[in-house]
């Protein structure tokens, strides 16, 4: 897969913490202190907190899975070796909860089936709230924050590669001779791959949040009923 041509860029806000660049405006209740939590402007239940959590590394895991199932000769470039979710509760005044996806990769895989490996969690979750009637600026900002993290993870699983939101940071690429990464080409190209396999998804999202934890082979499981040979 090569990587698509810049797209018009969305990012209109920057974003503390993170040092990024939002789709989203920051909503007004967020304070910005250092080191506070966004969870709570979510202002959802446990239950669909938890969810939302799932559908992000259930995202994660089927995009894992499904590269395994088409690379050559058995030898996948990434393997997903679990996932997990843990329970949202309130602690004190935070809310909190987690989960990820851990995979292992090989070098001189494709950079761009990983950097939408890394996408595939944000934009999930971002369907699923839209999907279940939930979506709105301030959550979908929210969402936004919580996966800074899988964006930076795109630029650090090779060094060549950095994501670029603006024209002065494509600039600043070229002065450091790596390659800038059109985000917003990313989620799009990401988009189309969850549209084909959103199914899965939100099966093995259902499973996270009934049981936790799913190892990889039960992910890929999973994931195997709903391919349809196509790709």
């Amino acid at each position: 897969m090569t990587a698509p041509a810049q797209s018009v860029s969305p990012w209109k806000h920057f974003c503390e913490p993170g040092n990024a660049w939002t789709r989203n405006p920051a909503p007004a209740a967020w304070s910005g202190e250092a080191g506070a939590t966004v969870l709570p402007l979510l202002e959802l239940s446990l239950r669909d907190v938890r969810m939302w959590t799932a559908v992000h590394e259930a995202g994660h895991a089927v995009t894992a899975a499904v590269h395994y199932a088409y690379v050559t000769a058995g030898q996948p470039s990434i393997r997903l070796n679990h996932v997990y979710v843990n329970h949202a509760q309130w602690q004190g005044r935070a809310l909190s909860r987690g989960g990820q996806a851990h995979i292992t990769f090989v070098s001189g895989i494709d950079f761009y089936d990983l950097a939408i490996w890394a996408a595939a969690g944000e934009r999930a979750s971002d369907w699923w709230l839209r999907e279940e009637g939930l979506w709105t600026p301030d959550r979908g900002w929210v969402n936004e924050v919580c996966a800074l993290g899988d964006r930076d993870n795109i630029s650090a699983f090779d060094s060549r590669w950095r994501v670029a939101y603006t024209d002065a940071e494509r600039q600043q690429c070229q002065t450091d001779g790596v390659t800038p990464v059109d985000l917003a080409a990313t989620h799009a190209d990401t988009d189309e791959f969850l549209e084909e396999m959103w199914p899965a998804v939100r099966h093995v999202a259902r499973l996270l949040y009934t049981h936790g934890r799913l190892t990889g082979a039960q992910a890929r499981a999973v994931a195997s009923q709903y391919l349809t040979g196509s790709r």
